[in-house]
């Protein structure tokens, strides 16, 4: 990269070069300052990027909740199988776990927090009308609790990350 402006233009070019991201470090500290006035200058893009977050967390409502409503109604889950729901379940929860142990707003993740609550919401379902509550699902259940309290609390980064 010629410049440290086509450093900031091109970030992956930057990060692949280290002759370009030397580069960045000797950006003029004015623009630091810039940079800094600006964001302070502009409190509501925080403001609204945190709601948009909890919009889309409102919408991710839509995802799995018509499913749930359905299998209730019709009092069947045909079709639908424990081991996707237990998947589904499993890949949400490590998301959150990553998230929240980082310390990230809750806006930035809300929308993987719901789906993993109607993720959870659906597998009761199934397992409620396929007759399938028995002592495996608690042992499976037991385990993922378990995981996922060692995962928000006790975990090393390096396992979360």
């Amino acid at each position: 990269l010629a410049s440290p402006s086509a450093a900031l233009a091109s970030p992956s070019a930057a990060l692949a070069s280290p002759s370009a991201a030397l580069e960045l470090t000797r950006l003029p500290r004015t623009l630091a300052a810039e940079t800094l006035q600006l964001a302070a200058a502009s409190p509501d893009a925080g403001l609204i990027a945190r709601w948009l977050g909890f919009l889309v967390g409102a919408g991710s409502l839509l995802l799995y909740t018509p499913i749930a409503a359905r299998v209730y109604r019709q009092r069947s889950a045909d079709g639908l199988t424990l081991s996707t729901w237990w998947l589904k379940l499993l890949s949400y929860t490590c998301s959150d776990a990553y998230s929240f142990r980082n310390g990230y707003p809750l806006s930035t993740y809300i929308e993987t927090l719901i789906i993993t609550v109607e993720a959870c919401g659906v597998l009761l379902l199934v397992a409620h009308f396929q007759r399938r509550l028995d002592a495996a699902f608690a042992g499976l259940a037991l385990s993922y609790l378990a995981a996922a309290t060692w995962a928000l609390s006790a975990a090393p980064p390096e396992a979360i990350a």
